[in-house]
């Protein structure tokens, strides 16, 4: 007999990036077909985008996995030397930099850009502004966000970085059947994160919740059926003939003031 499972898995232009599958077969019945994770999505979404943006310079390319014979840790390097994502991504930021930044070299990148690119503008004090394409308004010596209504001076500006948005998305499966799947965009991409300590930790982190969340369904489930067996005195044959409708009614009626 096939058993059930759970797929999660992370994608980007329908390429799987991560995929765990963990048992479906421990859960009621019931509530491993009526899953909904729909209150979990807004953190799922966060967590990914931030670890999918995470630098270099931050990111852990080794893997804890034991200690050997001598008492020392044993790390594997997970930044293969052929890197399959670079052969589905291509990387379409630009930058300008000083003297290169003016209003011809602006407007002309701008041109070049579709309207899924942010603008990072690095300032010369040491912080950032973000700017949205289709918000920028460029005149001879300056940079305008026409809806912050904030006016940047080229003079002032050390950096101006053209980001692309990439869209990537989430889904878990019961088997092979859909539960839910959610796009999300990823703000400055870094190939390398998904080769990452802490992106393995992240996916282990969001499917350890949707575990627990399903864990909480089906002990509410369980709760439900008692609470119908002892009321009513019915036996659990007969209570797996009833529908989820009929459960309701039976506990309406049990905290009914009528």
């Amino acid at each position: 007999m096939n058993k059930n499972y759970f797929k999660f898995s992370v994608s980007y232009r329908n390429n799987i990036i991560s995929e765990r599958v963990f048992d479906a077969e421990c859960y009621n019945p019931i509530v491993r077909q009526m899953v909904n994770i729909k209150e979990l999505v807004p953190e799922i979404r966060k967590v990914l985008q931030k670890v999918l943006s995470i630098p270099n310079q931050r990111l852990s390319n080794e893997f804890y996995v034991g200690m050997n014979n001598e008492n020392k840790s044993v790390l594997i390097d997970l930044l293969p030397k052929r890197h399959p994502v670079k052969e589905i991504y291509v990387s379409n930021n630009s930058y300008l930099k000083d003297r290169n930044i003016n209003k011809v070299n602006i407007e002309r990148t701008l041109k070049s850009i579709n309207d899924k690119f942010m603008i990072v503008i690095s300032l010369r004090d040491g912080s950032n502004e973000l700017f949205y394409k289709k918000n920028i308004l460029v005149d001879d010596n300056s940079i305008k966000d026409i809806q912050a209504k904030s006016n940047i001076p080229f003079e002032n500006i050390k950096q101006i970085e053209f980001v692309e948005e990439l869209l990537f998305d989430f889904s878990l499966h019961l088997n092979d059947n859909y539960i839910i799947q959610r796009k999300f965009t990823v703000f400055n991409f870094n190939p390398n994160s998904i080769f990452s300590e802490d992106f393995i930790k992240v996916v282990n982190e969001i499917c350890h919740g949707i575990k627990n969340h399903i864990k909480k369904a089906d002990i509410d489930a369980q709760y439900v059926d008692y609470e119908i067996m002892t009321k009513h005195e019915m036996g659990y044959n007969e209570l797996k003939t009833l529908s989820q409708d009929e459960k309701k009614k039976l506990l309406r009626m049990e905290y009914s003031y009528n």
